[in-house]
């Protein structure tokens, strides 16, 4: 074996030395946006699109998905993000849950009325 390969060591111990002229790559530029962060301004005017009335929600809604999962080089908003998107997506099931069983026991409660009513007469003699 080359003595040169394991440095200056006659034994055979020791280390590879690194090349001469070797230049790392260069970081992309969007390596160092990701590690900037939003100033509390910029989280205030994101959670602001859902004071919108009307449309505030499908706005939000909208704009966590291009966070989320588009080009966005920030890495704590993307996460921010897909937590909103989850959040909403667990408030939905349950509301729409909770939304079914009451109306089940609003039209059973309906129903058992109109057929108690139905049974008695008016007028009883």
């Amino acid at each position: 074996m080359d003595d040169n390969y394991y440095g200056n060591n006659s034994q055979g111990y020791g280390y590879p030395q690194p090349q001469q002229g070797y230049n790392p790559p260069p970081y992309p530029n969007n390596t160092i946006q990701a590690n900037e962060h939003f100033s509390v301004g910029q989280w205030i005017g994101i959670w602001c699109w859902n004071l919108i009335p009307g449309v505030g929600g499908i706005i939000y809604l909208i704009v966590m998905c291009v966070y989320a999962f588009g080009d966005t080089p920030k890495k704590s908003v993307k996460n921010w993000a897909k937590a909103q998107l989850i959040i909403m997506l667990v408030t939905f099931i349950i509301t729409a849950i909770a939304t079914t069983v009451i109306m089940i026991l609003y039209g059973a409660i309906i129903m058992a009325a109109i057929s108690s009513a139905s049974s008695a007469s008016y007028y009883s003699y």
